[in-house]
């Protein structure tokens, strides 16, 4: 889950960056989402691969930080064991930093470890990070 930059908004000092502020979308398969962040001029080097990577960053420091709800779960069965299931999430944060919506699916054996709400919420937070870190590691 890759971040894509929308703009930037440079703030000057002098004849010098001094700040810039990032807003963000993701697009990629059943999730979706925006937010927005801050970095320092000495952090900003002009190039947009190096943003994504930070904003990368960003979205993983902030899935910790946000609250998560479940919006439904979709239990499909297999004769009488629980098979797959697919969870419905919002997860955002109060600044607005992060605002994530979307769809996955879990295998039988992690929902059936997970089933509680409070486990939904912290699967889908690991969930989350972990498609972020395996597109930033790309």
């Amino acid at each position: 889950m890759k971040a894509q930059i929308n703009n930037l908004d440079l703030s000057y000092k002098g004849n010098e960056v001094d700040n810039v502020r990032i807003r963000y979308r993701i697009g990629e398969g059943n999730i979706r989402g925006n937010g927005r962040f801050s970095v320092s001029s000495s952090e900003y080097d002009g190039s947009i691969k190096n943003l994504e990577s930070i904003c990368g960053d960003h979205i993983v420091k902030k899935i910790d930080d946000a609250s998560v709800s479940i919006e439904s779960t979709k239990v499909k069965y297999d004769g009488d064991e629980i098979g797959d299931a697919t969870i419905h999430f919002r997860a955002s944060t109060e600044n607005a930093s992060l605002n994530l919506s979307g769809n996955y699916e879990m295998n039988a054996e992690d929902y059936q470890e997970n089933i509680t709400p409070d486990a939904l919420k912290d699967f889908t937070k690991d969930y989350l990070k972990n498609l972020v870190e395996t597109d930033n590691a790309e």
